[in-house]
């Protein structure tokens, strides 16, 4: 029979709330064992007995033990005693104390361990304790061991009555640390008085660092006696006794802690409750001492490291190697799900990332994979809306960009019965994983994971990861304070990494070729789908991608070259970007734009609006619906898409166009691209379609464009067409080659064609081998420039200005007088006519290239060497210089400012006819010009045409005309006049050259437009030295109705080719008229006005010319019988007054310069 009760107080601290381990495995606890400077002697005392906590790592098969990491403590304390006894009962003089004994012989209570193993009292066994939640076993009653307590019944009255309980002394339990969920063992509760009735102890909780409330107990495992309510440690039984089973109450007691939290002081009222019906519980005699002995011992899971990470968006992650938390100035994201499975990859449990993006497990010891849901991250950035879905890019490895497989996306949510191996499908797996293994001790096992919105890690068409991702991610999310680092990692040889600029997206390309040396960011062993080793590009079957609408868009291809190289070398035909978009797979079109600052770099686009291949592939062209730019690789639609670029994309196969700017378009860049293979589709009705010729480019309703140092080539229609109000483009520096070849809806499309435009500039182009016409502009297109292109073998003109809405132009349209800006496109601007061309050489040495002609007045003349080898309307193939009419340009004037006139055949065919034409004579130093163009204009092939540009409008090319080599200009005008003499008409003319020239036809008009030949004058053949001619035309006054008489010359070489001179006057005095006459009148300031005295008496007359004011603006003397000019060239536009008075004679006539 036990006569005290030891109470063995255990105190486990556990530390995973709600913990729910299996103890199937390893469970390692904090436990009360011998050795770490525990107590060895013995009492009484009522000294504080410290107890240092060791771990057992072998819980609960074994008794393994080793320090506790950090260093756990527990401080028992006894205070507030409530009796105190004689010195010769205990030398404490305390009704409880530690490490006492009763005494069977005699009144002092004796001496025992004051930290004794648990089967010293009680007779409990191992199957009465547990020393963790959830779990059984894992105290050895032979190996554990606790703070005996001493509860001496000798204060207490001898006989006690009925239902009496008796407040001793409270009990503090102190840790040096917070501990969570701490057990407490507690053994042998109950004995007896071999004489009288039985006792025993029991604990009332009082108190607790975080409140009594707070805290909890209740019952893990024990014998039938214990007791456990909220606040009370009991024994049940209603005559207690010392064995364990028989009265004795013994077993384990969880002290639980609110939400996971810990505590670090706990205190116990002790109380003796002597059993229910009273009586002995003592000697009366002082022959013995009576007590209740016990042992407290404390448990606790062990302080195993806890899993903690960090989920975090790297905003700025700029492709490369995937970034720590502390490096990318990560932004962390509350409200992840994490989950953790075990090491054979079962779920276990999962929670969330707090508001600092931080999560935590506190699992046993062992392997676990941790793994964050990644539709469950969200962006910091602006916009962030439902269905955004990032890349991970960081797992505590900085080579898992994408995740465990970058081709798949990640799986659901996991739960009970989930495994990770389940996960693994065809097309999902649990993508951001981290291995981590938990030991024991308190520094934390981390796995952080970083994640970014912009990063393009698969060529799928859709989901995590692919290209329609990143623009649904772009279009939601704002760049505000978006600023994207260059790539993390060397760049792949032969590159250079890209610095965006702040607040523009650029997608990510992180796309895996699994070849070789490991890239920067992912690993060797799988390659995207799409990959080609042969060319090192990566190919995307897609279906038509959304609209992208955010501005400050980029999708550059060269962002994946920085990461595995330049692959085959570009050429003109194909740029070879290592990214190709393949829409053939979709029934719509490729990249729509409405945001501005878009940048498209760097890619292959084909197959837009090619669904199913062929002729009649295309659903772009339906009739049910579908919109043009459903067929177009590349759209940019509305004012809004301003300061966009496109730039190093080479698109082909495309059904309507590879770029379309439309409705309003404006400040769109296309630079040095491949636009090709525009493709043709023919009409079917079976598969709804309507016929089509693919272009290159296409503006409608689009301006103030650049189109420049593009290579448009072999497109079945228009290299590029502007249509529905295209104005102020600019289109340069372009290759247009052998576009219009397919004729599925038109025969001979132009390399460019104006179908609607104004004021657009297409210079320094290369157009070559369309169709049609080099460039083609309609009827109602006005102001466009045509200036310094290359434009040869085409089909029809190099450039024609039509006058109809035909869409292949009107051919040749020849010289007139009277065009308006209503006659056609550019106001069918007069091209010049080039009457003459010529080399001089001294010696061996060219000098000068002479050329004369014909252009409008004023005109900027566009000199080039034609394409053509015989006569003909040329192409200009080479651009030589540039002169003004009337004007001097780099220090070369034009030596002939006279007009002239024009008609019928010249140089052998038909450029139309004009009167009052301006005349031209450039004196080129060849010295001045290029070595290549020397050697051009020199060769005996040699063939010169030319444009005129009036204001922004360029004529046609002028008929080409044969440079004849080192010889003089066939025939140099240099003076021509005509004057009266008596009834006949006195012409003269002088020539400083001549070459070739059979003979002068004197032709006669008496109204200014209808002429005759009158005579011929034999020319000199060819000849280095002036000649002066003379002809009478006798007896013109007699003919001449009004007395005035129109002459010119009609100089015929002797192959036939003809020109025309300037027009002169003769007038002739009539007698029945007054005796002075004012001719031509109007004036203008071309040509001035004349006095007639001719048949005025002899003598001098005052001449006075006034305004209309009566200002006097000139007056002179001049003889009668003579002929004067009034010097009307440099008046401004109005009517004068002309006085002549003199030798009793006054006269007077209005005339008008207009």
């Amino acid at each position: 029979m036990k006569t005290h009760l030891r109470l063995l107080l255990l105190l486990a601290a556990g530390v995973l709330s709600g913990q729910n381990a299996s103890w199937a495995q390893t469970v390692p606890t904090l436990e009360f064992a011998a050795g770490a400077n525990n107590p060895t002697g013995n009492g009484p005392t009522v000294s504080n007995q410290v107890i240092t906590f060791q771990t057992n790592t072998n819980n609960p098969t074994g008794n393994t033990v080793g320090a506790s990491v950090p260093l756990t403590t527990a401080t028992l304390s006894l205070s507030n005693q409530e009796f105190t006894q004689p010195a010769t009962k205990i030398v404490t003089r305390t009704g409880v104390a530690f490490g006492a004994n009763l005494n069977a012989t005699g009144q002092l209570a004796g001496s025992l361990a004051l930290f004794p193993p648990l089967s010293l009292i009680g007779g409990s066994s191992n199957a009465d304790y547990t020393s963790a939640v959830g779990g059984t076993g894992g105290i050895d009653v032979t190996f554990n061991r606790g703070t005996e307590i001493f509860v001496s019944t000798e204060p207490l009255p001898a006989s006690v009555p009925a239902n009496a309980r008796y407040r001793y002394a409270d009990l503090t339990i102190t840790f040096n640390r917070s501990v969570a969920n701490p057990i407490i063992h507690v053994t042998g509760l109950g004995g007896s008085f071999g004489g009288g009735i039985g006792f025993t102890s029991e604990l009332d909780l009082v108190s607790a660092d975080l409140g009594a409330t707070a805290v909890t107990l209740s019952k893990l495992a024990g014998s039938v006696e214990l007791n456990v309510t909220p606040t009370q440690i009991l024994n049940s039984a209603p005559a207690p006794d010392g064995t364990t089973g028989e009265g004795a109450a013994s077993g384990s007691v969880l002290v639980k802690t609110p939400n996971g939290g810990g505590v670090t002081s706990l205190v116990f009222r002790i109380y003796l409750r002597p059993n229910a019906s009273g009586g002995a519980v003592h000697t009366t005699d002082n022959s013995r001492h009576t007590a209740d002995g016990w042992i407290i011992s404390v448990s606790s899971l062990a302080s195993i490291s806890p899993i903690t990470g960090t989920v975090y968006e790297d905003v700025n992650y700029g492709g490369g190697a995937g970034r720590p938390r502390t490096a990318a100035g990560a932004v962390v994201r509350p409200n992840a799900r994490v989950e953790l499975y075990d090491s054979n990859g079962a779920f276990v449990s999962f929670t969330t990332t707090n508001a600092s993006g931080q999560y935590t497990f506190t699992p046993g010891l062992g392997d676990y994979t941790v793994r964050v849901v990644n539709s469950t991250v969200t962006s910091r950035r602006p916009g962030a809306i439902a269905g955004l879905l990032p890349v991970q890019t960081y797992n505590n490895e900085t080579n898992y960009v994408g995740g465990e497989d970058p081709t798949k996306t990640d799986a659901g949510n996991g739960g009970a019965g989930t495994t990770l191996a389940g996960l693994n499908t065809a097309t999902t797996i649990a993508q951001s994983q981290a291995p981590v293994t938990v030991a024991v001790g308190t520094t934390a096992v981390t796995a952080d994971f970083g994640f970014n919105f912009s990063t393009v890690v698969n060529t799928n068409n859709s989901g995590q990861g692919s290209l329609r991702q990143f623009i649904s991610n772009s279009n939601a999310l704002t760049n505000a304070g978006l600023d994207q680092d260059p790539f993390n990692g060397t760049p792949a040889t032969g590159t250079t990494a890209i610095d965006p600029a702040p607040g523009t997206e650029y997608a990510i390309f992180m796309l895996n070729n699994g070849q070789g040396t490991a890239l920067p960011g992912l690993r060797v062993g799988s390659a995207s789908a799409g990959y080609s080793t042969t060319t090192k590009a990566f190919t995307f079957s897609l279906a038509a991608l959304p609209t992208i609408t955010d501005s400050n868009t980029a999708i550059d291809g060269k962002l994946q070259t920085i990461l595995t190289g330049e692959g085959t070398t570009p050429t003109a035909a194909n740029l070879a970007g290592e990214i190709t978009l393949d829409f053939n797979t979709s029934n719509r079109g490729g990249i729509s734009v409405t945001g501005g600052n878009t940048r498209i770099a760097s890619l292959n686009i084909t197959g837009a609006g090619n669904l199913g291949g062929g002729t009649n592939g295309s659903r772009a062209l339906n009739t049910t619906g579908a919109a043009i730019a459903d067929g177009v690789a590349i759209v940019f639609t509305g004012a809004n898409t301003a300061g966009s670029l496109v730039t190093d994309v080479t698109s082909s196969n495309n059904t309507v166009a590879s770029v379309l700017l439309v409705n309003g378009a404006t400040n769109v860049t296309l630079s040095d691209n491949s636009f090709r293979t525009g493709r043709s589709v023919a009409a079917n009705a079976t598969n709804s379609t309507i016929a089509y010729d693919g272009a290159g480019v296409l503006l409608s309703n689009a301006s103030d464009n650049t189109i420049q140092n593009n290579n448009i080539s072999n497109n079945s229609g228009f290299g590029i067409e502007l249509m529905a109000g295209s104005n102020r483009n600019l289109i340069s520096g372009n290759i247009l080659a052998t576009n219009g070849l397919v004729t599925t809806i038109t025969t001979d499309d132009a390399g460019i064609s104006i179908t609607s435009g104004n004021d657009n500039v297409i210079s320094s182009n290369t157009i070559s081998g369309s169709a049609g016409d080099g460039i083609v502009a309609l009827t109602g297109t006005s102001g466009n420039r045509f200036t310094q292109n290359s434009i040869s073998g085409n089909g029809n003109l190099g450039i024609d200005l039509s006058a109809t809405s035909s869409a292949t132009g009107d051919d040749v349209t020849k010289n007139a007088n009277g065009k308006t800006a209503g006659s056609g496109a550019n106001g069918l601007l007069n091209f010049p006519v080039i009457t003459q061309a010529s080399t001089t050489t001294t010696g061996t040495t060219n000098n000068n290239l002479r050329i004369s002609g014909y252009a409008p007045a004023g005109s900027t003349i566009e000199f080039f060497l034609s394409d053509k080898t015989a006569d003909g309307f040329g192409q200009g193939q080479t651009y030589l210089f540039t002169r003004v009419e009337g004007s001097t340009v780099n220090g070369v004037a034009d030596a002939d400012t006279k007009t002239g006139s024009y008609s019928g055949v010249f140089n052998g065919f038909d450029q139309g006819s004009e009167t009052g034409a301006s005349r031209f004579y450039f004196n080129i130093p060849i010295s001045s010009l290029s070595p290549t163009l020397r050697t051009a204009i020199t060769a005996n092939t040699a063939r010169i045409t030319a444009t005129a540009t009036v204001g922004q409008n360029t004529s046609e090319f002028s008929a080409n005309i044969k440079i004849n080599q080192n010889s003089p200009l066939p025939v140099t005008l240099v003076a021509f006049g005509a004057k009266p003499s008596g009834l006949n008409a006195e012409l003269n003319w002088k020539t400083a050259q001549e070459l070739n020239n059979d003979h002068f036809v004197v032709e006669r008009s008496f109204d200014g437009s209808r002429f005759e030949a009158v005579g011929e004058v034999k020319g000199q053949g060819s000849i280095q030295t002036a000649t002066t001619y003379a002809f009478t035309d006798a007896r013109a006054a007699a003919l001449a109705p009004a007395g005035l008489v129109y002459y010119r010359l009609r100089q015929v070489d002797t192959d036939g080719t003809a020109s025309l001179s300037e027009v002169q006057t003769v007038r002739f005095p009539l007698t029945a008229r007054a005796q002075m006459d004012v001719y031509p009148n109007p004036a203008t300031a071309i040509q001035d006005a004349k006095l007639d005295l001719s048949g005025a008496p002899a003598g001098t007359y005052l001449v006075t010319l006034v305004d209309m004011t009566g200002r006097t603006l000139r007056t002179f003397s001049q003889n009668g019988g003579t002929v004067q000019e009034l010097q009307l060239t440099s008046l401004p536009n109005g009517t004068y007054l002309v006085r002549v008075q003199g030798n009793g004679q006054s006269f007077s006539r209005r005339v008008i310069k207009q």
